[in-house]
């Protein structure tokens, strides 16, 4: 037995600390009315709940959203169903003005009338819900690059020369074309001055003039003489002697002239760079010195006289350009090159983008013909091999625009041209043997003058949808909401003008892929438009609505009640899309509610205390309680025991 360590008062004193700290959490449990009520009751409990709380709360507000969002709707909704009433009656008063029993004067009074409900329609369109404007906005569709060919001509920046040959300035394309020397070509080496007497006997097969200057061909009969080949047959003689060959020269006289000499029968054996040949057979023929053709190689002469079938060639001489840049394609961007046709005034240009690998056509207003203007996507341009590659770009799209699947795209084996403009006949020329471009004109003996810059400017507009989007969080989760479309419905949009830079104009994506029944009879053209009449939502562009001059004579309302017809249409179907927006909305709070419902019920389970279970606890832990103090009291009854011993 022992006085300094009670073990059974020790044992009873941690059991009944035990039971207090039971009995204190069925209390807690008891008093709140829940089961969990920190993380130490039960941490994996306590977080689930946590989360299934957050998500109720969070529930609670997104159904809040979407009653207000439905309030915003439908405050849009009743204000395009005012203006649908007042179009009505807008209508009404078109018609009246159409009809001939009206005088102007009753127009005039019809026309204050429907000027007041326009003006009405417009402040409708005004309508706001807390501070925000419903029908009044717009939102950023498209940005539409375009080029405006009747901008001013303007040199390239910094003068970069994207055409070599007009860096200093217009380049006036030289007149003529190169002709290819061939055996079969009439072509006669220029040696003498045509009509000079003989002083060597001429071969068969020479043209040669006889004293009277009729041209003869030399041939030789079976006795080896020369002879002419007119109906005597006379004989050449040069210096007083027949021939044949090989008798001596004697005495002064001569019957034969060196007007012409024989064909060049092989020019490439024959011929060298800086010869002088002759076009024609008859005196006194036009010479012509003997180059080779910058584009195909082959030795040729440029022939500056083409009897009325005018003609003019250039290179399209880019090797100075890559030198003049930093970086490709984004220094290429808005260079380019121009000719101005000097038969008809038209100017053509090349113009670069850099941000694609399209290309396009564009023509301006002014002038007769149209300039016109190819906008050449350079975005695929190799650097590796700069001029080839940005030559075949320019070629393919100039073909593309022009000739579409029907062109030939480069690299060819074989040349290929593309028309530039239809007028004079001017053509981009590619080379397949040397791989260069020229650009020719034919039919007119006016010049076609290169320029080093752009007839034009490149220009962006930015394309509207007559729409704003507004976005509801009906989802505890980041971007899951509904979006919601409100119309643009001002007057500008229900009448637009033909300038506007609304994006309502169908694209082919829009319209159907099977036509609706009663198409079957119209072509491709008059399908589409009687699609966008009837079916396309948005009003057809029209001249500037003036308001106060739409119903002034009976012709302005007679169209004008076609543009009423077209604004009720496109009015019904942004209120329907709105009924239809609200209508989601009902289903969008129903699904709120549920969830919500369903969330809290499983959040009670995880969470809320069972009562009857922490009653009988209590009792359970009040009688242990109870029980462990009794034996505490007694085992501290023992040490008494032990002192008795030692009395």
């Amino acid at each position: 037995m022992v006085i300094f360590n009670n073990m059974a008062a020790m044992s009873a004193l941690n059991e009944t600390n035990r039971n207090n700290n039971k009995l204190g959490k069925v209390v807690k449990q008891a008093a709140s009315g829940m089961r969990i009520n920190s993380a130490g009751d039960d941490a994996s409990g306590y977080s689930i709940s946590e989360r299934m709380r957050v998500k109720i709360r969070a529930l609670g507000q997104c159904k809040e959203n979407s009653a207000k969002g439905q309030d915003l709707i439908d405050t849009a909704s009743a204000a395009v169903d005012q203006q649908v009433n007042i179009m009505k009656q807008v209508k009404t008063i078109a018609l009246r003005a159409t009809d001939s029993t009206y005088t102007d004067a009753d127009r005039g009074n019809l026309q204050k009338e429907l000027s007041q409900l326009l003006d009405q329609s417009e402040d409708i369109a005004n309508t706001q819900f807390n501070g925000i404007s419903l029908l009044n906005q717009k939102m950023v569709s498209e940005t539409i690059k375009w080029f405006d060919a009747d901008a001013p001509y303007k040199v390239n920046k910094n003068n970069i020369p994207v055409l070599k040959q007009a860096a200093s300035g217009d380049y006036y394309v030289p007149q003529g074309e190169y002709v290819e020397i061939t055996h079969s070509s009439v072509l006669y080496e220029h040696r003498n001055t045509p009509g000079m007497p003989l002083t060597v006997m001429p071969a068969a097969g020479y043209l040669v003039y006889d004293a009277a200057g009729t041209v003869h061909t030399v041939y030789q009969d079976s006795s080896g003489c020369y002879r002419f080949d007119n109906d005597s047959g006379a004989q050449i003689e040069v210096h007083g002697v027949a021939n044949p060959p090989g008798s001596s020269n004697v005495g002064t006289s001569t019957n034969v002239y060196d007007g012409i000499l024989p064909q060049i029968a092989s020019p490439d054996t024959m011929l060298h760079v800086g010869d002088i040949v002759s076009d024609t057979p008859y005196y006194p023929g036009k010479s012509y010195q003997v180059v080779t053709n910058p584009f195909t190689g082959k030795l040729s002469y440029f022939n500056t006289d083409t009897f009325n079938d005018y003609s003019y060639i250039t290179e399209v001489d880019l090797s100075d350009l890559r030198n003049a840049i930093a970086n490709v394609p984004e220094d290429l961007d808005g260079l380019g090159f121009s000719f101005d046709c000097g038969g008809c005034d038209q100017f053509v240009t090349i113009a670069f983008d850099a941000s694609t690998s399209a290309s396009n056509l564009y023509e301006g207003e002014s002038r007769n013909p149209h300039p016109l203007c190819y906008v050449i996507g350079v975005k695929d341009v190799d650097d590796t091999d700069f001029e080839k590659s940005l030559g075949e770009i320019i070629f393919n799209g100039v073909n593309a625009v022009t000739q579409g699947a029907k062109g030939n795209s480069l690299p060819s084996s074989t040349d290929t041209s593309t028309t530039l403009a239809d007028r004079h006949t001017i053509k981009l020329n590619y080379y397949a043997d040397t791989g260069k471009l020229s650009i020719t004109k034919k039919d007119s003996n006016l010049a076609l003058i290169m320029k080093n810059g752009l007839m034009g400017e490149m220009k962006e507009d930015v394309g509207y949808k007559p729409e704003q989007n507004l976005y509801l969080h009906t989802d505890d989760k980041s971007s899951r909401n509904v979006k919601v479309s409100l119309p643009n419905t001002t007057l500008s949009m229900l009448f637009p003008a033909a300038s506007s830079c609304w994006d309502i104009d169908p694209k082919e994506v829009d319209y159907p892929e099977e036509w609706p029944k009663g198409y079957d009879t119209l072509n491709d053209a008059e399908k589409k438009a009687k699609w966008k009449e009837e079916v396309w939502q948005y009003p057809n562009r029209k001249v500037k609505l003036d308001v106060d001059q739409c119903v002034s004579n009976r012709e302005r309302a007679n169209d004008f009640l076609a543009d009423v017809d077209q604004a009720i249409k496109y009015l019904l179907n942004a209120n329907t899309t709105l009924g239809a927006e609200s209508s989601r909305l009902d289903y969008t709070q129903d699904n709120i509610v549920v969830m919500q419902e369903n969330t809290t019920a499983a959040e009670s389970v995880q969470r809320d205390a069972d009562i009857a279970k922490v009653a009988m606890e209590q009792a359970k832990y009040n009688f242990l309680q109870q029980a462990s103090q009794s034996m505490l009291a007694q085992a501290n009854q023992t040490p008494n025991g032990v002192l008795s011993l030692l009395q």
